[in-house]
């Protein structure tokens, strides 16, 4: 994996510019560095490699044969042989084994349309010399990350956020709509970042920027996830399809010059990807798992033991409740802006241990959002089959008893909150960080004024189409928001941090088309009633067949920290006092009376205010790492 930056600019630029937005991502590629230059130091290319495919002759940035364009790129195209091989058969020559020559070769000869044929995940730039046209492209699920940026004298790009602002020399401007959006839900949707004109390519996104007229940015789609007009309703049917093509993905998936493991957690989906690995494997593979002291998030008995079943060399790596707050700030410093999704403090622990003994892992992200795997999927359809059976009277009793009963902040926040909400409100709050009445409370008048937000959530259920079922409208958010701006953002940062590269099998573009072709009563099936068992049951069914019913049958646990708990073991009360302090300026914007009160009623037990916290401290420690201009 590595690191890719240029610059367009409408007057020459020092060498130093680009050798800066390159070296501040050394950590997505140690192994060696490269730059480009034409039009007479107006246009650069920077490029940071991580070597993984063709060691010797893999260089960037790398022009083609003919000396008609440049490319850096960043990722793994998997099917790159025999694109090779097509192309060979066109006239194209080559002068390395590497997919980044297959990548160029394949946008000469056809253009945008190269995308369509591209089975992996990447972020790359091109130019057209002839031409003096820039194109960039992101991968269809976005896996890969691409920042840009049009400034007053030209545009930048780099891989990560950190890559542009190494070439601004100015303060950057806070996003207000950036901000709103991370306070509701954690993480900051694409093509928002936190800084007020630095922007995401979305994922399946491509964008040309010709060099008379590089103000005019207009991002286009050239992939859509689609749902099949006659879904697939026969289950053996789509098992044998499934078997088949999950098969086939992480075999190709498994194309490397370096060692390479596997994501272990004990769960359904890396479980799976893991055996196929160990299955297409001439040696034994490596299998890596995080353990905590917390009985009931620890998963590493049941990874030791798949680890046993497929013959795998285990790893396992330990986090403890003393390590938060250095590993915050670790955080900090990696995701460049503000990121609420706590399972990163493990990731990002689990991905050193990693990198001391392979340069690649693969993973079972993806196998939720795509066949039905979360918990939420559940709580909805249950709700959605209750709203009908009782009455306003009743479910305002729901909603009291419920928060007696259950002082956890899940439940509180889909039975207590919601218990009396149309299905549309109860949806989005089981994602919600802070719902619009609570930010009122958090944020000081003009601040929420700020950061008001359109309807995002909304504007992605209409993409959805017309006439699709619950479950298709909430797994059509995930794909498109949830899982490329959380999960593997998340994934993305931790692991490059620590030069590691993560391969996604489960979101082969495959795999993907498949498991949209499958009708949602399938994805997730009643068994006489709804329960977790029903929840991703294509995959559940196909892990019982090959791994056995103890796997496919225990609880879903899900990749999370023990938080909860944490607070109340370390000083919390001196940690968000401490981050308060060095936040200069942010009590114009936090009612600190409100975050007092939120970890006092965590340490005392009355409420559990873990992931609310969690997102303060974060933004806490962003802000006194930064220090954003507030317009």
């Amino acid at each position: 994996m590595c690191a890719i930056a240029g610059i367009l600019s409408d007057s020459p630029i020092d060498q130093r510019t680009i050798l800066a937005m390159t070296e501040a991502q050394r950590h997505r590629g140690p192994d060696e560095a490269g730059c480009y230059s034409d039009c007479d130091g107006r246009l650069w290319l920077g490029h940071r490699r991580l070597s993984i495919i063709d060691l010797a002759g893999g260089s960037q940035p790398m022009m083609d044969c003919d000396g008609r364009a440049a490319i850096v790129y960043n990722g793994e195209v998997y099917n790159y042989r025999q694109l090779r091989l097509e192309l060979e058969k066109n006239g194209c020559r080559f002068h390395s084994q590497s997919d980044t020559e297959v990548v160029l070769n394949a946008y000469l000869t056809w253009g945008s349309g190269c995308l369509q044929r591209l089975q992996g995940m990447f972020a790359f730039a091109i130019w057209r010399l002839d031409e003096r046209k820039l194109f960039l492209a992101r991968d269809h699920a976005g896996i890969k990350p691409l920042h840009y940026a049009l400034t007053p004298h030209g545009f930048l790009f780099s891989s990560e956020l950190k890559g542009l602002l190494a070439a601004m020399d100015q303060q950057l401007s806070l996003d207000w709509q950036a901000l709103g959006l991370y306070l509701r839900w954690g993480y900051i949707p694409a093509p928002h970042t936190i800084y007020r004109g630095c922007r995401k390519l979305l994922p399946g996104h491509f964008l040309e920027i010709n060099w008379e007229r590089a103000a005019r940015l207009k991002p286009q789609r050239y992939w859509r996830l689609t749902f099949a007009d006659i879904p697939l309703r026969d289950e053996a049917a789509c098992l044998e399809q499934l078997e088949y093509q999950l098969a086939e993905s992480v075999r190709d998936h498994m194309i490397s010059d370096v060692p390479l493991g596997f994501f272990l957690s004990g769960g359904i989906d890396s479980s799976l990807v893991a055996h196929f690995g160990a299955r297409s494997s001439t040696q034994p593979i490596h299998t890596f798992t995080m353990a905590f002291p917390e009985p009931e998030y620890d998963e590493s008995s049941a990874a030791k033991s798949m680890a046993q079943k497929i013959g795998s060399e285990h790893h396992v790596g330990l986090l403890e409740s003393h390590c938060v707050e250095q590993e915050l700030d670790h955080l900090v410093a990696i995701y460049d802006e503000p990121f609420a999704d706590s399972s990163a403090l493990p990731t990002h622990h689990l991905c050193r241990t990693i990198g001391q003994h392979v340069k690649v892992v693969l993973s079972g992200d993806g196998g939720d959002e795509l066949w039905g795997g979360y918990k939420r999927y559940l709580a909805a359809l249950l709700y959605q089959e209750q709203l009908d059976r009782f009455g306003q009277r009743t479910r305002r009793a729901l909603a009291a008893v419920s928060t007696a009963l259950w002082p956890f902040e899940w439940k509180q926040q889909s039975l207590a909150y919601y218990a009396q909400a149309p299905l549309e409100r109860f949806v989005r709050g089981l994602q919600l960080y802070f719902s619009d009445g609570s930010l009122r409370q958090l944020l000081s008048p003009d601040a929420f004024a700020a950061c008001s937000t359109p309807d995002y959530l909304g504007g992605l259920a209409a993409e959805a189409g017309r006439g699709r079922d619950l479950l298709d409208v909430m797994q059509w958010i995930d794909v498109n928001s949830y899982l490329p701006e959380d999960g593997l953002t998340k994934v993305d940062r931790a692991s490059m941090a620590a030069s590691l590269e993560v391969r996604v099998p489960m979101l082969d573009v495959r795999m993907m088309a498949l498991a949209m072709q499958v009708s949602s009563k399938l994805r997730v099936r009643r068994n006489g009633s709804l329960s977790e068992k029903s929840l991703k049951y294509p995959l559940r069914r196909l892990a019982t067949k090959l791994l056995g019913e103890e796997l496919a049958g225990r609880p879903k646990r899900g990749f999370s920290v023990p938080l909860r708990y944490w607070f109340r073991e370390i000083s919390l009360a001196s940690l968000l006092e401490q981050k308060w302090q060095a936040a200069s300026g942010i009590e114009k914007i936090l009612n600190r009376e409100v975050v007092t009160r939120l970890a006092r009623e965590h340490e005392s037990k009355r409420r559990d205010h873990h992931s609310r916290l969690w997102a303060i401290l974060f933004l806490l420690a962003w802000w006194q790492h930064h220090q954003p201009l507030v317009n």
